[in-house]
C-alpha cells in the first residue's frame, strides 16, 4: 500500500465531506481518530471507507495524532486537518511518492484569510511511515525529529502539490473556544519546555492571535534567543516579532529588528515590505522607497524556503503602499502609476481604487480622467467617489458605467439614490429606488443598508414621517424587516484593509 491519510477529527461533520472528497483519489487508505464527536463526523468518515478508531481527547494533539498512525498501513503517509483541502494532481503525487528517495515532503500551505487575502507556509505533512515514527509536542505537533532519528541522513523535498487551508476564515476562527485551549496548550508547552525556541514561539503564536502583542513580542525574542542559531522556519519567527512590536506601538524596535532580520533573510520579501511601511511610519521616506521597491522586485516570497509569506506584500499591496508615499512625497504621476499596477493584480480590491481617486483628486484633477484611461472602469471610481462622500462626481462615474454597462445590476440604483439624497435631491431620488426595489430579494445587503442609513431607518412609520410615499415606505421597511436590519447601521464597501500582515499562527 501506497498511501494512508491520517486525521484528527471531533466534530467536523461540515468540513469532513469537502475535506475527504479532496484527497480520495489520492491515497489507498483512510485512518481517523475521532476525539469524542458529536455530530455526524464518524458516519461522514465511514462514507468514505475510513478506519474510524475511538481516540478520547487528552489535551495532546500529538497522542491523537500517534493514535491514527499505529492504524495505517501506507509505506507514506499524509496528514490533513478537516478544514484543509489537498490541491493538486493526485496521479502526479502517486508517480512522485513511487520515485523520491526523501523521507518526507514540506508541503506549501495557503492559509485563507478574510477579504480574499491568504498567507503561506510549509510544513511536513507527507513522510515514510517509518518504525519509531511518532508526533511529539502537545500543541502545533511535529514529526520531523523522529524521522530524522530513523534517517539521519535523510532528505526533505518540497511536495507535488498543495494544501488549502480554510481554518483563519472569520466564520472559523473563534469556532468552539479554539483560541483559548491552544493558549493553554502553549502554555503548559512551555512549563514542560522551557528552554526550547519552538514552545516559546507557539507561544508567542498564541499570544499574537488573542492580541496580546507585547506578551508575543516577549516570547517570539526569547525564542530567537533560545535558537541561537538563525534556521529557515525563523524568517517567520522575525516576521512575526516584528509585526508585534509594531503593533504594540514599539516602531523604532520594529524597525531595529527588522534591519536586523534582513542580514539572515535578505530576499525575503515581506520583510522588506515591513521594513518600507516601518520607514514610512519614522518619516524616512527614501528608505520606505528603497525597501517597498525591493519587496517589488523580488515578487511574492516562496514557501519553502519562507515560512509565513503574504504574496500581496511582493504585488498589489507593495505597490498600493508605494503609490500612496510617492503621493505624500509630491510625485503624484508616479503614485497614480503604481496605484493602476496595484489594480492591475487586484482589479476587485476597490482599497487600490480609493488610493488612486484621493491621490487624483488631491492635485485638484478631474476624476473622469480616471475611468477614461482604465483600469479602473467608471463603476469602480462611482462605487469609491461615493465612499468618500463626492457625490455629485459620483453619480457622473454612475451615470457613465450605466452608458457602458446598460445591464448593471438594479441594486446600483440605490447608492445613486443615496448620493441624491446627501445632496438633498428627494425628487431625484425616488426613480432610482423604485428602480432597484422590485429585485430586493436579491440585493447586496450592505447595499440596501446604506440606504437604510441615509434613511435614517426606524421603521415604516418613520420612513412616511419623512415623507416617502407609501409603496416605498412599505417596500424599504419590509426589505429591513427580512434582512434583520439593525436600528442604525454603518456606511462602508468592507474593510479597507491594513499596510501591515496577518497574525495568523501556526496551522491549528
Amino acid at each position: 500500500m501506497l498511501l494512508t491519510l491520517c486525521m484528527i477529527v471531533r466534530d467536523e461533520e461540515a468540513e469532513l465531506t469537502e475535506c475527504l472528497r479532496s484527497a480520495k483519489d489520492a491515497v489507498d487508505e483512510i485512518v481517523i481518530a475521532d476525539t469524542g464527536s458529536t455530530d455526524r463526523s464518524r458516519d461522514v468518515a465511514r462514507s468514505f471507507g475510513a478506519v474510524v478508531i475511538e481516540s478520547p481527547w487528552e489535551g495532546d494533539f500529538a497522542k491523537a495524532r500517534n493514535t491514527s498512525l499505529t492504524a495505517a498501513h501506507g509505506n507514506w503517509v499524509l496528514v490533513l486537518d478537516a478544514d484543509e483541502r489537498l490541491d493538486g494532481d493526485p496521479e502526479a503525487l502517486r508517480r512522485w511518492l513511487r520515485r523520491t528517495t526523501a523521507i518526507a515532503a514540506m508541503v506549501p500551505i495557503r492559509n485563507l484569510l478574510a477579504n480574499g487575502r491568504e498567507e503561506r507556509h510549509s510544513a511536513v505533512r507527507l513522510f515514510r511511515r517509518l518504525p519509531g515514527v511518532r508526533y511529539e509536542r502537545k500543541l502545533h505537533e511535529q514529526v520531523i525529529p523522529s524521522l530524522l532519528a530513523a534517517r539521519p541522513q535523510g532528505s526533505v523535498a518540497k511536495a507535488p502539490l498543495s494544501i488549502i487551508h480554510r481554518g483563519y476564515l472569520p466564520q472559523y476562527v473563534h469556532d468552539r473556544g479554539k483560541r483559548a485551549r491552544n493558549l493553554q496548550l502553549a502554555q503548559e508547552e512551555v512549563a514542560e519546555r522551557p528552554t526550547d525556541p519552538f514552545a516559546a514561539y507557539a507561544l508567542g503564536v498564541e499570544f499574537m492571535a488573542q492580541g496580546s502583542f507585547d506578551a508575543a513580542a516577549g516570547e517570539l525574542r526569547r525564542a530567537r534567543e533560545l535558537a541561537g542559531v538563525v534556521e529557515p522556519w525563523q524568517s517567520r519567527l522575525f516576521k512575526l516579532e516584528v509585526s508585534a512590536l509594531s503593533q504594540a506601538g514599539r516602531d523604532d524596535d520594529a524597525r531595529r529588528l527588522v534591519l536586523e532580520a534582513l542580514r539572515h533573510f535578505p530576499r525575503f520579501t515581506d520583510l522588506h515590505y515591513f521594513a518600507g511601511v516601518l520607514f514610512v511610519h519614522a518619516g524616512m521616506f527614501r528608505e520606505a522607497e528603497r525597501h517597498l521597491r525591493r519587496a517589488i522586485s523580488l515578487g511574492p516570497a516562496a514557501t519553502p524556503p519562507y515560512d509565513g509569506a503574504d504574496p500581496r506584500l511582493g504585488a498589489a499591496q507593495a505597490w498600493r503602499t508605494l503609490g500612496r508615499l510617492l503621493g505624500e512625497l509630491g510625485r503624484p504621476d508616479e503614485a497614480l502609476q503604481a496605484l493602476r499596477k496595484a489594480i492591475r493584480l487586484e482589479p476587485d480590491d476597490l482599497t487600490h481604487v480609493q488610493a488612486l481617486v484621493e491621490i487624483q483628486l488631491s492635485v485638484g484633477r478631474p476624476a473622469r480622467q480616471l475611468w477614461q484611461t482604465p483600469p479602473p472602469g467608471a463603476l469602480e471610481v462611482a462605487a469609491t467617489l461615493y465612499r468618500l462622500g463626492e457625490w455629485q462626481d459620483a453619480l457622473e462615474a454612475f451615470g457613465q458605467a450605466r452608458r457602458m454597462q446598460p445591464s448593471l445590476p438594479e441594486h446600483l440604483h440605490l447608492l445613486e439614490a443615496l448620493c441624491h439624497v446627501h445632496r438633498h435631491e428627494a425628487s431625484k431620488a425616488w426613480p432610482h429606488l423604485r428602480a432597484a426595489l422590485p429585485s430586493a430579494a436579491s440585493m447586496r445587503r450592505d447595499a440596501v443598508e446604506q440606504v437604510a442609513f441615509a434613511l435614517g431607518l426606524r421603521g415604516e412609520a418613520d420612513l412616511l414621517a419623512a415623507g416617502l410615499p407609501k409603496s416605498v415606505a412599505e417596500a424599504i421597511a419590509a426589505l429591513a424587516s427580512e434582512l434583520a436590519l439593525p436600528a442604525e447601521t454603518q456606511e462602508g464597501f468592507g474593510d479597507p484593509g491594513s499596510e501591515g500582515s496577518s497574525t495568523a499562527g501556526a496551522k491549528r
